[in-house]
């Protein structure tokens, strides 16, 4: 089975302190089964770049992890295509989404 992180997946398996139950299904799974979506890569950019001014050492550091992550993912980033977008805005609605 495959399993798409999302940004906060990820910034939770970050922490040194994790959740028992989310270390226990991380550990679980076989790395190869996991993937990331640009929109998580984007996300996480963001993070680095609002923190560059606020707290330099701490936007090295995500800056750092991104580079990780985009290494360790090679291969397993999704794409934000066009049906992919237009199936998360009927979802998104769906579920009653009414930001713009």
């Amino acid at each position: 089975m495959a399993y798409l992180l999302d940004t906060d997946i990820l910034s939770a398996l970050r922490k040194k302190q994790r959740e028992s139950e989310l270390e226990q299904w991380f550990t679980s799974n076989r790395t190869a089964d996991f993937y990331l979506s640009v929109v998580t890569i984007g996300e996480i950019e963001r993070g680095i770049s609002r923190q560059k001014s606020v707290d330099p050492p701490f936007a090295l550091a995500l800056a750092d992890w991104l580079e990780e992550l985009l290494e360790h993912y090679s291969g397993r980033i999704l794409p934000l295509t066009i049906s992919i977008a237009r199936r998360w805005g009927h979802l998104s609605a769906a579920l009653g989404n009414h930001n713009a």
